[in-house]
């Protein structure tokens, strides 16, 4: 089963009950808060290696520069609910939802200026087997009320392995429709994003624009593969 989660998750605490044994991340840091981040990833293929012991995660999400807490739309193999979370420190904002594979999930993080709070929007599309129904939902969250009260600066998508027999065996992972705008007029941190080692990322259309005191990178597509 994939299942899609959204949650605040504190001090990056694991997402599962199993120790990471890989993560595979890119980090855009523009050093302001981000005003506005969406993508749409296609959900990627299950594991062909079922095993309780191999659980992966993907997701974007935003975090401030401590990375303290990450606020993180979640697509993960691990059929649980709530209840099989509870050992750790995270809120979830939504229920479990399955999803399928060659769907689309938009994940969409708005900065309200005027009270400082996130919504946080998801939309899911039925791919072309037609599986599951299309749902939308949002949850509205405010950093000043999470630990270090800080503004979320960066925006980072991830693959996550955790278990003794977790790998990454399921293929490519595509966000597509890309674009972050933050609070700043200063376009370089489009060109300077920070990544983990042991993968290939591949960008199409990477273009940067600046306007009314913020700026924007978009690209068509953000591609994450193995070396």
């Amino acid at each position: 089963m994939v299942a899609f989660h959204h949650r605040i998750l504190f001090l990056f605490a694991t997402f599962f009950h199993q120790t990471i044994t890989a993560s595979y991340n890119l980090w855009f840091n523009p050093g302001a808060p981000i005003a506005l981040f969406t993508s749409t990833l296609t959900i990627p293929p299950n594991s062909p290696n079922p095993n309780p012991n191999n659980d992966q995660a993907v997701w974007s999400g935003l975090q401030p520069s401590s990375a303290a807490v990450v606020l993180q739309n979640v697509v993960d193999n691990d059929a649980g609910g709530p209840e099989n979370f509870g050992s750790w420190p995270f809120t979830q904002l939504g229920g479990t939802i399955q999803v399928y594979p060659g769907s689309t999930l938009q994940s969409t993080y708005f900065l309200n200026p005027s009270n400082g709070q996130y919504t946080n929007d998801w939309y899911y599309v039925p791919g072309p087997a037609g599986q599951g129904s299309t749902f939308a939902s949002s949850a509205v969250v405010d950093p000043s009320t999470l630990p270090g009260r800080e503004p979320f600066t960066q925006a980072l998508f991830s693959i996550e392995i955790q278990g003794s027999l977790g790998a990454w065996d399921f293929g490519p992972v595509v966000w597509s429709a890309v674009s972050i705008t933050a609070q700043t007029t200063d376009t370089g941190w489009c060109n300077s994003p920070t990544t983990s080692d042991g993968f290939q990322i591949l960008v199409t259309n990477p273009r940067s624009t600046f306007d009314g005191g913020l700026s924007t990178c978009s690209f068509d597509s953000v591609e994450f593969r193995l070396s």
